[in-house]
């Protein structure tokens, strides 16, 4: 985004509406981010990332970071390790190269992903297994066929 042009430079929606914060394409960053509302980020980015909000890793971009974040839709490259709030989306055209904490998790087809995943099934009341259910099967279907074999 061209700070001082007579031409206002829109950047591309996020998953949830405009960004409010953007890096453009060009744009090398080191250091700390902070980001209050969504954020869109097509640039370069080196240090370490927080963002109370929807954040973008846009095609264009090359993020090295540790990143923490509400909502995190990645389509360019990142390293680094990311804890999301609510969901981790990674776009066919992302590498990620990391671990990625979150409760959902989304790889799309084409993308590359190497790391490894934490899930937080707390998060989520409705994702309990039991078990349990899985070992009565397996005693039902046990009898069953103890029953149906010729004598």
């Amino acid at each position: 985004m061209a700070l001082f042009s007579k031409e206002r430079v829109q950047p591309p929606a996020t998953a949830t509406g405009e960004a409010r914060a953007y890096l453009d394409k060009g744009s090398k960053i080191m250091g700390k981010l902070f980001f209050e509302g969504p954020a869109r980020i097509d640039g370069q980015v080196d240090g370490e990332i927080s963002a109370n909000d929807v954040l973008v890793i846009g095609e264009s971009a090359v993020v090295t970071a540790k990143l923490n974040a509400v909502l995190v839709v990645i389509a360019g490259r990142f390293s680094g390790d990311i804890i999301a709030g609510k969901r981790v989306e990674i776009r066919p055209t992302a590498k990620v190269l990391g671990n990625v904490t979150t409760p959902v998790l989304v790889v799309h087809g084409g993308a590359l992903f190497e790391g490894h995943c934490t899930m937080n099934p707390e998060a989520k009341e409705d994702l309990k297994v039991t078990p349990t259910v899985a070992k009565q099967e397996r005693v039902v279907l046990h009898t069953a066929s103890a029953v149906n074999k010729p004598s």
